[in-house]
């Protein structure tokens, strides 16, 4: 009889020795709870059952099937008679019927009734009993040994209860079987070994099969790390009297159902699948025939398959290993190990190659090689060598490719679930990604379990936009790779660590630019250290996660690498494209973990003993970087941004806890610097800095200043050609003074400086350019005027329609720029020879110019959004807005528009072409039309009636004549003072002038997003307020309370040309296009992730912009096209902050959601934007009443009132499940989880203006006197998207944290305590609510669910209750909960009409 090659598999060494990656924070005396903990998760995210899993154990000759069949048939008829007599064949064999004893009351169900405790004690001596049985029938005879029908080895049981030796835990287990000759070959005394062990069973009582399922997987887990040569592994669990077979494949363990033993049909199937084992190839037992052990010489035999970078033959050559330098000690992933070998046995001990051997996806049939190791590094090290480039510090392909069974068959995923993956498939149709097939978000997985891997097995994520099988299709493959080198951890000092990490970077950044890949996986484990003559050198390897990138040097975005070393942006799996940003980042991490954790093997093994000490001295210690290691990729992405938030906190919680040892100052040096340079460069260095991710640059944006007029656009090419000329000629007199600009021809000697370059040398102050600058714009509108008057030209130009000037010193700010500096105001003046300007004011600036010194563009910008903005806030009639930064002597104009910074490229002022470009610029804005300066015509100011007079659109509900109305509007209610988005601004008006004090119109101006060329009306607001009108009146309800559409439509320029995205960038936007071809939605083209912006500056709008998101799966335009659209609407109410009490609030919060109900129910509209900007209050028959307005993000929605997922609203008051922009779909639930924050909002703050006021001079005075103090809900408006979700997550985690963290931080004046009870029973009923429970509990009952995060996996065994704020539930579910919650408001409406009224409504 044959005996399986891993019987004598050598005792490797421990899985958490020091070849694992990460594994120092974990390798302490909560090891053990911490792996159980892992076990539990892998096993509700990766366990799925089917019937017929023990059939891939069943041999696949046709004979040997025939015989187990004969065989399992003949036991199990042998036992049923046994167990039917009570007695046995006096002919049996003594061991046999020892055997049979032992296991018979468990198998008739006695053992239950007589062991209620400790169960696992007594079963599983009677399931080795059984197999023991097993073993003795399927024992051949002396005169049969070698005949062909007899087993390949029998399955033997361990004693129970033991200790294996080689694992890193001290941990008992139930049982095991290891293989053996036969049956009496064996000692059954012996202490199991993991490298011996065939598989592993785990009993446990009726209710725990759980349990026994997470028991089994760590403890399989030590199996593979024991193993190298175990390709899938095997299991049992034993519940009572129930047997379950698992089968453990890469990505999944799949569990067949209960074997009932005392039933013959349970008893059968077990035997058969015992039997089969028996008979089985190796390969089916789970082994590699292609690697095996030589107990001989000690070492291993693999066979590594013959592709080479000279041929395809496929030959495989034989390599010999002793020493196994990666161990695959996680039970799901690529399972990757590593082995330092040589093709000559006689120089085993002087290895020169090292062998890879992992289980990467891949796609069935294709012939696609872009993830093909082998073939990314044979192009590597080919263009490498075509550069000149010496190959020796490159890891270079000997050979490698797939592995083969039986000589011609790949060893896959298909090989290993041979013969039933196809009834797999079929009986689990639903296709997608891993994620998607459990139900599971990625981001919610523990970080060592997600996208298919091991923390340790440095996995590429499969690609999320492939559609793969339930079982993903992984491929074995095999490389022999050159150089082999040694492991960070042997390195002698932090000195030869950075010569190596520099040295790896290097090749990273070469590889990158002069090959095209970018490596995507910097770790501890990818970077070698080799010897080059005397001297220590750096590697990079494992190029698995490697891909070709573009020119552009992005790919598209999906989660790749080791989750310890993985960016910030790859962990939390945005759409942001990922560049080699994201791996210098990951060096930043290498250099803090080793850092930390010490280089050389000393030092680790010194640090890991004090960490064991603390940990048993407190129970409580987490070591340095813990959260680094465990948790979910959402919760490791969430602990480095506050460990890297700023220096402070990057020095306190990672650079404190480095090594003191010699050379660990220089690496913390390093650490510090890779800190400021990533995260806290010029390019990142503002608050603001989110908006320069909207940068776009285009070399001739400033066209679109020039007037649209022939003859002006004529003069205007005629004034710049003489006034440039006028420029070189003075540049090359004599240095005028400094004040004699009346001649015309003379500048300033700081601006001749400025111009010729004499301060180029980058010393130049910011106010020595801005001095300069202000000269020149002077020197133009001055030559304008002389050029105009006819004076000293006899060929002057005609009038232009105003002259520009820079506010010189001493001028006054407006309020909203009153942070801006001096000298960077551009106004509009009619005659430029004044000397000074009066007040900068609304009314007059034109734009804003940033001067900075030379290579500091980015803070420029930065600094140009600040101060730009203003103009929104202070110009109700601002459409875009025109900036300039200067660098030096580098001019860039910029212009903002609605989504995007459309920046120019440099104009040079020391060359005639940069100069005469902005000279043109700048001539060209006194020249254009008003709209071209950024305002809006049909919006004007009286100065002399100090009201604005407002051209509103025809279109009526009854008519579409088109035929605007002029309203007369003194008040702005509501501010555009945000840069970018729809830019919503709201003014009390009425149709009569005499009147404008008493206006009972409300005009809303914004840009929303639209179609270019489409009819549809499904986001037309105007439109969606008809329809709701026309259906309530249809219903017979009145509609007073309700807001209602007087006219409105697209505004108009020149009476007849839509005002929009086309207008603005006139005559450029095709240039634009076509010079940024790339198509997407706002996020994909200025390569910023939606969820890491700003919130007020993501989604293409301001905090108080309550802009409806643009539709994410759309595809438009590289600028995002908008209309300019305004509405007239009646009736018009104050704001929640106007009111006087609680009591009112609440009144008008209840009939605004009363509204919504009925515009959902007899509508069929979802708001999705409740906020308190979008509730107002009127006053009806002396009464407070309620309003909802600002259906600008409202949707129709079908019969089951659900619509697509989409990110819409304030971020303020948006839901969790909104905020996180997650696949769930939308319903009223999300709006009233906004009415709960916009409760707690003006709790916390107060509800009218005054306590408003008071509030906030408190939070000023305690800011002042504590740097550090955030005032209540500060994250709720502060952040990503996704940080505020955290935020208010934490907040409402349950009842008494929702207390502490919001309700006892309401107001204390009368009628606050109602409003408290109020958000007290919004979230009891809208978070914690039973029809929540009930939709998601399994069918085990408890008393105290505990919630999961949004998206894991539901199953039907276990108690886990879905995240209340990911609300997909069913109709009727929701339409519970909404009445619930509209009674609740009733409820509290009519207690706040009986305290301001004295009665009850």
């Amino acid at each position: 009889m044959s005996q399986p090659s891993v019987d004598s598999t050598p005792q490797k060494k421990r899985s958490g020795s020091r070849s694992s990656a990460t594994n120092f924070a974990s390798d302490c005396t909560d090891q053990r709870s911490s792996r159980m903990d892992d076990a539990r998760k892998e096993r509700e995210y990766r366990r799925f059952y089917f019937d017929d899993i023990a059939r891939c154990a069943l041999p696949k000759n046709s004979t040997l099937r025939d015989l187990v069949d004969k065989r399992a048939t003949d036991i199990s008829s042998n036992l049923e008679a046994i167990l039917k007599k009570r007695s046995q064949d006096p002919a049996t064999p003594a061991l046999m019927r020892q055997a049979i004893n032992k296991c018979c009351e468990w198998l008739r169900g006695e053992l239950i009734s007589k062991n209620s405790s400790r169960y696992e004690k007594v079963i599983y001596p009677a399931h080795a009993a059984l197999i023991r049985c097993i073993a003795d029938h399927l024992d051949p005879e002396p005169a049969a040994a070698g005949s062909t029908d007899e087993a390949k080895r029998v399955l033997l049981p361990y004693a129970s209860d033991l200790k294996p030796t080689g694992s890193d835990e001290r941990i008992r287990i139930d049982g095991a079987l290891h293989s053996c000759a036969n049956a009496s070959s064996s000692d059954n005394k012996l202490r199991p070994e993991y490298r011996d062990i065939v598989l592993v069973a785990e009993a446990k009582w009726y209710r725990e099969q759980d349990e026994a399922y997470a028991q089994l997987i760590r403890y399989t887990r030590q199996v593979y790390a024991n193993q190298p040569n175990r390709r899938f592994a095997w299991g049992v669990t034993i519940c009572a009297t129930l047997v379950r077979v698992v089968l453990f494949e890469n990505d999944r363990m799949i569990s067949s159902k209960d074997m009932d033993m005392t039933t013959s049909t349970g008893l059968a199937a077990y035997v058969k699948f015992i039997v089969s084992l028996c008979f089985c190839e190796e390969h089916q037992l789970g082994y590699d025939p292609s690697m095996t052990w030589c107990s001989e010489n000690k070492y291993w035999i693999i066979k590594c398959p013959g592709r080479t970078p000279d041929n395809d033959d496929e030959q495989p050559a034989t390599y010999y290993a002793r020493d196994l330098v990666f161990v695959a000690d996680h039970l799901f992933g690529r399972h990757t190990r590593g082995f330092y070998a040589s093709d000559d046995p006689e120089l085993v001990d002087q290895p020169d190659t090292f062998i890879k051997d992992a289980w990467p996806h891949a796609e069935r049939g294709s012939e696609d090689t872009s993830r093909d190791e082998l073939a990314i590094l044979q192009d590597i090290v080919q263009q490498l060598k075509n550069h000149g480039i010496d190959t020796t510090d490159y890891v270079r392909p000997v050979r490698g490719g797939t592995v083969k069974l039986d000589g011609d068959h790949d060893d896959d995923t298909d090989i290993v679930l041979d013969p039933v993956v196809g009834d797999i498939e079929a009986a689990h149709p639903r296709m997608g990604t891993i994620a998607e097939n459990d139900e599971t978000n990625a981001s919610t997985l523990p970080t060592e379990l997600a996208a298919g891997r091991g923390k340790d097995d440095e996995a590429c994520a499969i690609d999320d936009s492939s559609r793969v099988e339930v079982i993903p299709y992984r491929v074995h493959r095999r490389l022999a790779l050159k150089p082999i080198g040694k492991p960070l951890y042997a390195l002698s000092s932090p000195y030869e660590l950075i010569i190596v990490l520099a040295d790896a970077m290097t090749a990273h950044s070469k590889i990158l630019n002069l090959c095209g890949y970018l490596h995507r996986d910097i770790s501890t484990n990818n970077i070698l250290a080799i010897e080059v003559d005397g001297r220590v050198r750096g590697v990079l390897i494992d190029f698995d996660c490697a891909i070709k990138v573009g020119s552009q040097r992005r790919v598209r975005a999906e989660r790749t690498g080791t989750p310890s070393f993985m960016s910030i942006n790859n962990l939390r799996n945005s759409s942001v494209e990922r560049s080699e940003l994201d791996d210098w980042e990951s060096l930043l991490y290498v250099v803090c973990w080793l850092g930390v954790y010490g280089v050389s093997g000393a030092n680790q093994s010194k640090y890991q003993a004090d960490i064991e000490r603390k940990c048993r001295t407190d129970k409580n210690y987490k070591p340095p970087l813990y959260a680094w290691e465990c948790g979910t990729f959402e919760e490791v992405a969430r602990a480095k941004k506050e460990n890297l938030e700023d220096m402070g906190t990057f020095t306190g919680s990672v650079l404190n806890h480095f090594q003191r040892e010699d050379g660990y100052a220089m690496l913390k040096s390093l650490a510090r610097r890779l800190h400021k340079r990533l995260l806290f460069n010029s390019h990142l260095d503002n608050k603001y800095m989110g908006m320069v991710k909207r940068l776009l640059t285009f070399g001739n944006i400033a066209q679109c200043a020039m007037p649209t007029a022939t003859k002006d656009c004529n003069d205007v090419e005629a004034l710049t050609a003489r006034i440039s000329a006028d420029l070189v000629v003075t540049l090359g007199a004599k240095p005028a003074d400094l004040g004699a600009l009346d001649g015309g021809l003379s500048v300033p000697e700081a601006c001749r400086e400025w111009l010729t370059g004499v301060r180029a040398s980058g010393t130049e102050s910011r106010t020595q350019v801005n001095n300069a600058h202000t000269s020149l714009i002077h020197f133009i509108a001055c030559r304008m005027k002389e050029l105009r008057d006819g004076l000293n030209a006899s060929d002057a130009a005609s009038n232009p329609k105003r002259f520009l000037l820079v506010c010189g010193s001493g001028q006054t700010q407006t309020k909203a720029s009153e942070n801006s500096s001096l000298n960077d105001l551009i106004c509009a003046v009619v005659d430029p020879s004044v000397t000074q300007l009066g007040e900068a004011n609304s009314t007059n600036t034109v734009l804003f110019v940033k001067a900075e010194r030379s290579g500091r563009q980015d803070l420029a910008y930065c600094q140009l959004i600040h101060d730009t903005r203003s103009l929104y806030a202070d110009q109700p009639n601002r459409r875009f807005a025109w900036g300039v930064t200067i660098c030096a002597t580098l001019v860039r104009v910029v212009l903002f528009e609605n989504d995007r910074m459309i920046s120019s490229k440099d104009m040079d002022m020391t060359t005639s072409t940069g100069l005469a470009a902005y000279v043109k610029f700048i001539v060209s804005l006194c020249f254009c039309e008003e709209h071209q300066l950024g305002y809006d015509p049909s919006m004007t100011w009286c100065s002399e009636n100090k009201y604005w007079i407002i051209k509103c659109p025809g279109r009526t509900p009854d008519n579409d004549d088109e035929q605007p109305a002029t309203y007369y509007a003194r008040d702005l209610v509501f501010v555009a003072d945000h840069l970018f988005g729809r830019h919503t601004r709201g003014f009390y008006a009425s149709d009569d002038p005499e009147l404008v004090d008493q206006p009972d119109t409300f005009i809303k101006d914004a840009w929303p997003h639209a179609e270019r060329g489409s009819e549809d009306t499904s986001r037309d607001e105007l439109a969606i307020l008809q329809d709701i009108v026309q259906q309530l009146k249809n219903h017979g309800i009145d509609t007073t309370d309700y807001v209602r559409p007087v006219r409105g439509g697209t505004v108009k320029l020149d009476g007849d040309h839509d005002d929009d995205t086309d207008i603005v960038l006139d005559p450029v936007v095709g240039d634009i296009e076509a010079a940024h071809p790339r198509m997407g939605t706002i996020a994909e083209n200025d390569e910023t992730n939606a969820s890491t912006l700003p919130t007020e500056l993501a989604a293409g709008r301001g905090k108080d912009d309550e802009a409806c998101a643009i539709d994410d799966s759309s595809r438009v335009e590289v600028i995002p096209y908008r209309v300019h659209r305004r509405l007239a609407l009646k009736p018009i109410g104050k704001p929640l902050y106007a009111l006087s009490s609680p009591y009112e609030l609440i009144i008008v919060l209840a009939d605004a959601m009363t509204a919504h109900s009925k515009i959902l129910n007899l509508c069929g509209y979802l708001h999705r934007d409740i906020s308190t900007n979008n509730i107002l209050a009127i006053e009806v028959d002396g009464r407070v009443r309620g309003v909802l307005i600002d259906f600008d993000c409202a949707i129709k929605v079908g019969s089951q009132r659900r619509v697509r997922a989409e990110r819409t609203g304030t971020p303020s008051f948006m839901s969790i499940n909104n905020l996180r922009n997650s696949s769930v779909e939308r319903s009223e639930l999300d709006d009233w989880e906004s009415l709960l924050y916009v409760v707690c909002w003006l709790g916390v703050y107060g509800v009218s203006g005054a306590n408003q006021s008071k509030y906030q001079a408190d939070i000023e005075r305690k800011c002042r006197t504590d740097k550090n103090y955030k005032p209540p809900l500060y994250k709720w408006e502060y952040g990503t998207f996704e940080e505020v979700a955290d935020s208010k997550e934490r907040c409402l985690t349950g009842l008494e944290r929702f207390t502490s963290s919001v309700l006892n931080h309401f107001k204390t004046e009368p009628g606050y305590d109602m409003l408290k009870e109020l958000a007290h029973e919004l979230c009891q009923w809208l978070l914690f609510n039973l029809q929540l429970d009930r939709a998601y509990r399994g069918v085990v009952n408890t008393t105290k669910p505990h919630y999961r995060r949004p998206g894991t996996r539901v199953n039907t065994n276990t108690i886990i209750v879905e995240d209340p704020f990911v609300k997909r539930l069913e109709k009727d579910a929701r339409d519970k909960i909404n009445d619930d919650l509209a009674e609740v408001m009733d409820l509290y409406k009519r207690a706040a009409v009986s305290a301001l009224y004295g009665f009850c409504q």
